[in-house]
């Protein structure tokens, strides 16, 4: 009888282990150029009816992280008619970008560098646009878009505000602000009322999108605020401009490319992620994927030591305990893992933005706030473009 009961013991405890080993969906690679996606097939189960796809990132930094999402978003325009790359960067700065995937004689490179955001400067977001840019040439009745939701530079916002209002009026009172950063948040109280004056007075999409996101970073000070208020009130207008962007072009369907952070669910009840704002408007048409490592390097910028302010290369050797990075590493290199079925103590995951410390203690995130994650074991840091821009 207690070799009965031994064998079943183990019987048990063997097949939930294999039933979770099996639950993991390997992927084959992270390189866009593979054409088999029979890997990517398996997860059509959840991603049908989604119009927004969140895909995060736990550095801002790493290459697989760029290059699986070109792949995946590669998948989703290919098998699931998706049309749009939604960044983490404003509206302006993707104009230039989305004008040379639209066939604008143009250097891809000086284009992105109209970003400005250094984690987007990289030779992997090069070979994303490019193929975006090559697909729309074989694809004219399949058109992609390249699109930024945030709104942290209200500069960039108003030169292109400037160039695509008529000459006139309102032209000419905005001219005097459209040289730089500095003067923009010096004048901010004069610059408002002629942005709603412009937002009233022409009904053009891209205006309406660039007056909005405008208005957004010019009517609150940054400046004086608490970091926590900030983010809250970024995330939320993330998702609104993105909410705009699909209101004045229904068809969009889209992939979300942000920080891990952005693209959850993240809340306390009221106030919470761009993700969760996008999840209480669309409901089961969102959903959010974050993606995770274990050990490697990334690019970040150095918030303290001997190279502080500087953007160099960190490294983590090994994830902590009882974060996803190291209970995955595990199971494979390269996964597709659903939320559910993680064990509860497996809480944390790695959550690290633009800047880091020495102790890289500013790094933890919580893997509730996700529908599914791409786990790739290794990091390997991001490859900056040089060309610099006109």
């Amino acid at each position: 009888m207690y070799n009965k009961l031994v064998l079943l013991l183990a019987f048990f405890i063997s097949t939930l282990v294999f039933s979770q080993d099996t639950n993991f969906i390997p992927l084959l690679t992270i390189n866009p150029a593979e054409t088999n996606f029979s890997d990517l097939k398996k997860l059509d189960v959840y991603l049908k009816d989604k119009t927004i796809i969140g895909v995060g990132e736990a550095t801002h930094g790493t290459s697989e992280f760029t290059t699986m999402r070109h792949r995946f978003f590669k998948y989703l325009v290919t098998t699931h008619g998706f049309n749009t790359f939604i960044l983490e960067a404003d509206y302006g700065g993707c104009m230039r970008i989305n004008n040379y995937i639209h066939g604008a004689d143009d250097v891809v490179t000086q284009a992105l560098n109209e970003v400005r955001l250094y984690p987007w400067l990289t030779q992997e977001m090069v070979a994303l646009i490019n193929w975006m840019k090559a697909y729309n040439e074989e694809h004219p009745e399949h058109q992609l878009n390249f699109v930024g939701a945030d709104m942290q530079m209200a500069d960039v916002n108003i030169k292109q505000l400037y160039r695509l209002i008529p000459d006139g009026g309102l032209k000419a009172e905005l001219q005097p602000y459209t040289e730089g950063f500095r003067i923009v948040y010096e004048k901010q109280a004069e610059i408002v009322p002629i942005v709603k004056e412009i937002q009233k007075a022409y009904t053009g999409n891209e205006i309406q999108i660039l007056a909005k996101a405008t208005l957004q970073n010019l009517e609150v000070d940054f400046r004086n605020g608490k970091a926590r208020k900030m983010v809250v009130y970024r995330d939320e207008c993330m998702a609104n401009n993105i909410l705009f962007y699909k209101q004045l072009y229904p068809e969009t369907k889209a992939m979300f490319f942000a920080h891990n952070t952005h693209v959850s669910y993240e809340n306390d009840g009221s106030k919470g992620s761009a993700g969760y704002h996008l999840k209480k408007a669309l409901g089961d048409a969102y959903y959010t994927v974050g993606m995770e490592f274990h050990t490697g390097t990334f690019q970040a910028v150095k918030i303290t030591g001997k190279d502080k302010g500087q953007i160099g290369v960190c490294t983590i050797p090994d994830s902590k305990h009882n974060y996803l990075g190291k209970y995955l590493a595990a199971y494979g290199d390269l996964l597709f893992v659903l939320q559910n079925q993680l064990p509860d103590e497996i809480n944390k995951m790695h959550a690290i933005g633009a800047s880091v410390n020495e102790r890289l203690d500013n790094i933890r995130g919580e893997t509730k706030w996700f529908d599914a994650f791409i786990f790739v074991k290794n990091s390997t840091a991001t490859s900056y473009h040089t060309p610099k821009s006109k």
